[in-house]
């Protein structure tokens, strides 16, 4: 039995983004789809997400896939707006 290679010099993979896990899971499983568009806090129930993110789309209403996703892409931008504070950009 051969052991993976891991190039130690390597930099490491980036870890799998849960939003886009969620959407993908929504596109492939129908059924998924529906319960996330009609109960979004029993579809998200066993969701492994940082509990600021599932709060806020739990609370997400939209007639489909593609409106529910634009709208979890603008909570979560929110969500990490609100995280980083006010900007201290140079004007």
């Amino acid at each position: 039995m051969w052991a993976e290679f891991v190039d130690p010099l390597a930099p490491p993979e980036p870890a799998a983004d849960p939003l886009d896990d969620l959407i993908g899971r929504a596109i492939v499983d129908p059924p998924f789809a529906r319960a996330l568009l009609t109960d979004p806090a029993g579809a998200l129930a066993p969701a492994a997400l940082p509990s600021p993110l599932k709060r806020a789309l739990v609370a997400i209403r939209a007639e489909s896939l593609g409106q529910f996703a634009c709208r979890a892409l603008a909570a979560r931008s929110a969500l990490e707006e609100g995280t980083r504070g006010p900007s201290s950009g140079l004007r």
